[in-house]
């Protein structure tokens, strides 16, 4: 209570944040005050002595709103102050508990870093009562809109990289399927050799475009976050796509020869190289976060033929 107090007698600029917290504290602790003083016979004799402008916002006798100085809640009766103060620890608790379980689910989200998240832990480490107050709480919102921003940056990015690769992996799924497809005999006399070359043809032209769609994706958040797109770590152009380009470029338009540990969202969590695609990762608490930063755009198209060479999968 003595922090709050005391914040509402510097003169000094404060931030904006704490300006909120203030005001909003300020109407209820006023709403306490008010009902304390008409039930609290002992808090009105302990005024007694003191001028009605000193203790009402309006000069007037009360009960109305009480100027909020150290000297008049210290004048309150003394065991209503921890209810204040237990008031007021309960709001940034929750605040904070709030903004700590929102963070872990943007890191998670991002895919961040080991580093990343035992940086953004110790930042918000701590659990004692005189962990929450107005400075740590301040430390949390900075923490709050760093990852807010970092979130709306790189959502995007992530799902079309990740939808990139599920088209990359279904390509290779279906080359290994359906080997001999071309010289399998359908609709009386007619093979597919022609529209096999056609798909493959066409898979590969959505391919690289896909490549060029996330590059430019990728140097759009860089160029607005000022760091390099990176999942867990890993620099995923060096790592993933530009080694995926080469392969693209050195097998044509025969995807078998394409291997799984190029691709990274196959295996994320270190699991087995080859796995399927992981699934989008978004914690319902921050959709609405997401949903303000940079739209997420479609997938990579269905190539020409798909039907007729027996290629299906769905994004997710």
């Amino acid at each position: 209570m003595n922090q709050y107090v005391g914040w509402r007698e510097h003169g000094e600029e404060h931030p904006e944040w704490k300006q909120t917290v203030v005001l909003r504290f300020e109407k209820e602790i006023k709403k306490f005050i008010h009902d304390h003083w008409v039930e609290s016979s002992k808090t009105r004799l302990l005024f007694g002595s003191m001028n009605a402008d000193v203790i009402w916002e309006d000069g007037d006798p009360g009960p109305k709103d009480m100027v909020l100085t150290k000297r008049n809640i210290s004048t309150l009766d003394p065991n209503f102050i921890p209810f204040l103060d237990k008031h007021i620890l309960s709001v940034f608790t929750s605040y904070m508990e709030e903004i700590r379980t929102e963070a872990r689910a943007i890191l998670k989200c991002i895919y961040a870093s080991n580093d990343e998240n035992t940086s953004y832990e110790a930042r918000m480490a701590g659990t004692e009562h005189t962990d929450y107050q107005f400075e740590n709480f301040g430390k949390h919102l900075i923490i709050q809109q760093e990852l807010r921003d970092e979130v709306k940056a790189k959502f995007a990015v992530i799902e079309y990289t990740r939808q990139r690769e599920l088209y990359v992996q279904n390509l290779v799924h279906w080359e290994e399927a359906h080997k001999t497809l071309a010289t399998e005999p359908v609709r009386g006399s007619n093979n597919l050799y022609n529209w096999v070359g056609k798909f493959r043809i066409d898979a590969v032209n959505i391919l690289i475009k896909a490549n060029e769609k996330a590059l430019t994706m990728m140097k759009a958040y860089e160029d607005t976050t000022g760091k390099e797109y990176a999942l867990y770590g890993q620099k995923y152009k060096k790592l993933f796509l530009d080694q995926q380009a080469q392969q693209i470029a050195r097998v044509k338009t025969n995807f078998e020869y394409m291997t799984a540990e190029i691709l990274f969202f196959d295996n994320p969590g270190d699991e087995a190289e080859g796995s399927p695609i992981t699934q989008r990762v978004l914690d319902p608490i921050i959709a609405h976060i997401v949903q303000a930063g940079v739209p997420v755009v479609s997938p990579p198209p269905t190539p020409e033929f798909a039907e007729e060479v027996g290629f299906a999968f769905q994004y997710y």
